[in-house]
């Protein structure tokens, strides 16, 4: 069977009619991919974006945290280096407090400041329930109850009971007024 020129151009036309119009679909359907795909490019960079912020934002606060604890570190390592001087100087006090002057026997004042010293230790090992304790006894003695209400306070504050450490450090400076060092700690922790 033999198709006639005019059909078969007919045929022809009717087919790259279709063909045109598959591709002009196609081409449709691309720059739809091409709009979908930008828009979804956009929102992933939008993304990025506030990823980037908030990494920004996590590094500074991370950074300001750094130097508080820095801040705190020293705070602390200042605090202990006082406490060290002081403990010296409370032991070179109480070398002398504990024997009678006259014969160098050891006098009743001597238990009290074995007492003293045992809380002190209790304090240094950071078992500050046990130096409250040990202390507790020893703020009647006159000769150093600034140093007892002093390391009273230092451990409830180490405890974590605030006004309590307030209250001994404000009792510290009355029992000695002239005390920088405990009139300075003082307005540390009221502050």
């Amino acid at each position: 069977m033999q198709v006639s020129q005019e059909k078969w151009n007919k045929m022809r036309a009717e087919k790259e009619k279709k063909i045109a119009l598959a591709v002009s679909v196609a081409e449709q359907d691309m720059e739809e991919m091409e709009k979908v795909i930008a828009r979804e490019k956009e929102a992933l960079q939008q993304i990025l974006k506030r990823k980037d912020e908030y990494m920004t934002l996590l590094m500074e606060d991370m950074l300001q945290k750094e130097e508080f604890i820095k801040e705190q570190r020293d705070e602390t390592r200042e605090m202990q280096k006082y406490i060290k001087e002081k403990k010296e100087e409370l032991e070179a006090g109480i070398g002398i407090l504990g024997k009678d002057i006259v014969t160098g026997n050891a006098t009743k004042g001597s238990v009290a400041i074995d007492e003293f010293k045992k809380a002190v230790k209790h304090y240094e090992s950071k078992q500050y329930e046990k130096a409250i304790i040990q202390f507790e006894p020893l703020i009647s003695n006159i000769e150093y109850r600034a140093e007892v209400l002093k390391y009273m306070s230092l451990s409830e504050w180490a405890l974590g009971n605030k006004n309590e450490a307030r209250k001994y450090a404000k009792e510290a400076l009355n029992a000695d007024p002239l005390n920088q060092e405990l009139e300075t700690w003082l307005k540390d922790i009221i502050e």
